[in-house]
């Protein structure tokens, strides 16, 4: 038997790292006429990319033996990816927008939409529904993807949410839904010409890390084909280290070399990337649509004022509030500590947290956290005796593949793996699976 199934590993083309994509366990699950009394309860707490992936595979891997509950505040999940569209027309909400329900149907699990609460001391977790009522599930395992939230500036409008995100005057735009089509709506008020769109990007770890620049090409692309000219100024938290005067690009978190092109050459002159800029203070004279401003402190120690028709800001992100709420963070840390063979909870080895919420030097996006899922659901089906431990050998393997919009008919592309380390239990780089497109391309858009 071990031979076999290590010749199907190989067969695969995924050696000894089976967690990473969960061929094993669907290979050698059971049948329904086979199937098991369930035994295991496990609720998934999130909606997107991650809880709806780890909900599906424990219930594909569990061969019956799992009762899964999903549980999420809404009962639809609207993708962040490909959001950016929306800016420019090629995209809307109802595009980008899936039934919770539906899927939990068809994968055979429950769904239940309100507000979920851990209760670690007596495992459960309590959901309030909308008309107040609160249901209680016990529970084996908790598996949690509550995504990211955000540190805000105590001068952003919006951070007491006292504000509709519909007209938010300073909107991030950053989780799909309102806020991307009130900054739309903003894009196409900018006056022609000689319009002005400020975009703040925060230091990382935050979610997507090409995503900010894919924004700003996005919008670049809209200031030069549909305004006739305008300028769009990047400021960027993160650090480069400016010996010459391209240096400054090397704080580009992913995709350098496009991003760096892009902004350097089609759309020179409208955008201007400065690095090494911290975000002081932004703030707003009338309304959605009236004057914004932001202060910004630069690498050399200068203070940079500037006013714009859009003003796009970024916070610092954090873990869901939930992560917080339940005692998984640490005092003075953002995200949740986990083990990055099971993504359990370093704090309570019944918890799992996967996508966004944990740290890892893994990027914060939506493929990653599919493949983090199938490892944590793997780990699961295995801890629960369903599927036997893994070889000594085989390690977790999670990667990414991401198509970054440059204008509004070419596109770019990344890859990138990652390798579970056992000496240093950290999810190292896989050097050779880090690549991107030589130039964004019109077929690399059409797929």
């Amino acid at each position: 038997m071990d031979n076999k199934r290590r010749e199907l590993l190989k067969m695969m083309g995924i050696g000894t790292a089976s967690a990473a994509v969960g061929v094993l366990p669907a290979a050698v699950g059971l049948g329904n006429a086979q199937a098991a009394t369930v035994v295991k309860k496990v609720v998934v707490i999130g909606g997107g990319f991650g809880g709806s992936t780890v909900a599906k595979y424990l219930k594909l891997w569990g061969q019956g033996k799992i009762a899964v509950t999903h549980v999420d505040m809404n009962t639809t999940y609207t993708s962040p990816i490909l959001s950016n569209l929306i800016l420019n027309g090629q995209k809307t909400l109802p595009n980008l927008t899936f039934s919770l329900a539906t899927a939990a149907a068809r994968n055979g699990n429950r769904f239940i939409s309100g507000k979920a609460v851990i209760d670690r001391d007596n495992r459960k977790v309590l959901v309030t529904k909308a008309d107040g009522s609160i249901v209680k599930l016990a529970y084996d395992k908790v598996v949690l993807s509550p995504g990211v939230d955000f540190n805000y500036l105590p001068s952003m409008s919006f951070a007491n949410g006292t504000l509709s995100d519909k007209i938010l005057p300073i909107p991030h735009a950053w989780k799909s839904g309102n806020q991307v089509i009130n900054l739309k709506n903003q894009i196409d008020k900018m006056p022609a010409k000689t319009g002005t769109f400020v975009l703040c990007i925060p230091k990382k770890p935050y979610r997507c890390p090409p995503g900010p620049y894919e924004r700003a090409c996005v919008v670049a692309d809209i200031i030069k084909r549909v305004k006739g000219g305008g300028k769009l100024i990047v400021f960027d938290a993160n650090t480069a280290n400016p010996l010459t005067p391209t240096d400054k690009y090397s704080a580009i978190q992913a995709e350098t070399h496009t991003f760096t092109t892009a902004f350097t050459g089609q759309f020179a002159g409208i955008v201007e990337y400065v690095s090494n800029a911290e975000l002081l203070e932004v703030g707003s004279v009338g309304g959605q649509f009236g004057s914004k401003f932001a202060s910004v402190k630069l690498g050399d120690g200068s203070i940079r004022n500037v006013s714009a028709q859009v003003l796009n800001v970024l916070p610092e992100h954090k873990a869901g509030d939930i992560a917080f709420a339940a005692g998984l963070i640490p005092l003075g840390s953002r995200f949740v500590p986990v083990d990055l063979q099971s993504y359990a909870s370093t704090a309570d080895p019944n918890v799992h947290v996967i996508g966004d919420a944990h740290s890892s030097s893994q990027p914060k996006a939506g493929h990653v956290a599919n493949s983090e899922a199938k490892v944590c659901a793997d780990a699961i089906v295995r801890e629960f005796g369903i599927l036997p431990p893994r070889f000594a050998d085989e390690v977790p393997v999670t990667n990414s593949a991401c198509y970054s919009p440059i204008t509004h008919q070419t596109a770019s592309w990344l890859t990138a793996g990652y390798r579970y380390n056992p000496a240093t239990a950290t999810m190292d780089r896989v050097v050779e699976s880090f690549n991107e497109a030589e130039t964004p391309s019109a077929d690399t858009f059409s797929v």
